[in-house]
């Protein structure tokens, strides 16, 4: 059995992580910073808070238009050493649950449970206190399992915040067919 651990916005969350003041409120997370002032406000928009998002806020603006549709919008840069942190709490969390682990995407770690009772009796057992112990360090986290480590990842996205589609090739079956074929995130190339 594989888990799957995902961070949505992973790169808003390791912003916000040491600025929990934000969490409730309108923010995007903007490209690197222009040099000049004048580039700042061209800067394009790469994730927002649920708050912001709900004030029709886009992905792929910049900052100046996600501003005119939100007075109150506060903007974050990209911050590689807030991510670096945030990259290595994902891996030594992981690290608690199995040996056997591997970072696949930004804010995304692959668990091989095979070894792990607990997962194998009650996997969303276990996801919840994965979904916990990150809830205390001020992250969000989904949770999914299942015997392919493809599929887990899948059901990590879709969950919410723990799933589990395991032991049963009609439920994984089911479980495809019923994702919209964006969920599989396919590229043009």
């Amino acid at each position: 059995m594989y888990g799957v651990i995902y961070l949505p916005s992973f790169y808003l969350q390791a912003q916000l992580c040491s600025r929990v003041e934000l969490k409730e409120q309108p923010v995007v997370l903007l490209e690197e910073a222009g040099k000049s002032d004048k580039d700042r406000g061209k800067a394009k928009i790469l994730q927002g808070t649920a708050e912001a998002l709900e004030h029709s806020v886009e992905i792929g603006m910049t900052a100046t238009q996600g501003q005119a549709r939100c007075a109150g919008l506060q903007l974050l840069y990209r911050c590689s050493h807030a991510e670096s942190d945030a990259r290595e709490l994902l891996l030594s969390a992981a690290e608690g649950w199995t040996p056997d682990f591997e970072a696949t995407a930004a804010g995304v770690c692959t668990l091989d449970l095979l070894g792990n009772s607990e997962a194998a009796k009650q996997p969303e057992r276990l996801g919840r206190k994965i979904v916990r112990w990150f809830s205390k360090h001020h992250l969000r986290a989904q949770v999914g399992f299942a015997s392919h480590p493809d599929v887990a990842l899948l059901v990590a996205k879709q969950a919410s915040p723990v799933s589990a589609v395991i032991n049963d090739s009609e439920a994984v079956t089911q479980f495809l067919n019923q994702l919209p074929i964006s969920a599989l995130e396919l590229s043009v190339d």
